[in-house]
C-alpha cells in the first residue's frame, strides 16, 4: 500500500493512526511508504523490519494512544500504551506530510507526553538529515 498524506497540521493524527496500524500488524513495507525520501534513504526496510519486530517483542502492541501535543510546528508526540507499558511516539512530518522522523522511547514515569530527549532507551527508525 502506498498511503500519501498532506498538509501537515491535519495528518498527524491520521499518519499515527496508520504508524500504529503497521507497526501491530508487523507491516514495514506500508510503514515505509509513509516515509520521506530522507527517511527511506536513512532507513531500510530490513531494518524497520527488525525494530518493529523488537518493539513486539518488548512491550507488544499498541492498545491506545493516552494523549497527544504539538511541541513544534511539523511535530507531534504521542503517548502511547502498549500492552506492557507507555511510549512516546515522537513524529516529525515534512511540508508534503511525509514522515521525516519517528522514534520511540519508553516511558519510565508519568509525565505528559513530551519531546523525549533519551536516546540511549529509544528504538529510532531514522531522524531528519
Amino acid at each position: 500500500r502506498d498511503y500519501k498524506v498532506t498538509g501537515v497540521q491535519t495528518c498527524a493524527l491520521p499518519i499515527s493512526s496508520l504508524i500504529i496500524q503497521a507497526m501491530n500488524n508487523g507491516d514495514s513495507a506500508s510503514l515505509e511508504s509513509l516515509f520521506n525520501p530522507a527517511m527511506r534513504d536513512a532507513v531500510s526496510e530490513p531494518k524497520i523490519k527488525e525494530v518493529l519486530a523488537y518493539v513486539q517483542q518488548q512491550f507488544g502492541k499498541i492498545v491506545k494512544t493516552e494523549s497527544s501535543s504539538r511541541p513544534a510546528p511539523g511535530s507531534a508526540v504521542y503517548r502511547i500504551r502498549f500492552q506492557r507499558g507507555p511510549a512516546d511516539l515522537n513524529l516529525v512530518l515534512d511540508g508534503s506530510g511525509q514522515i521525516a522522523g519517528l522514534r520511540i522511547v519508553p516511558v519510565t514515569d508519568l509525565t505528559p507526553a513530551r519531546k523525549s530527549t533519551r536516546p540511549s532507551s529509544a528504538c529510532p527508525l531514522g531522524e531528519p538529515r
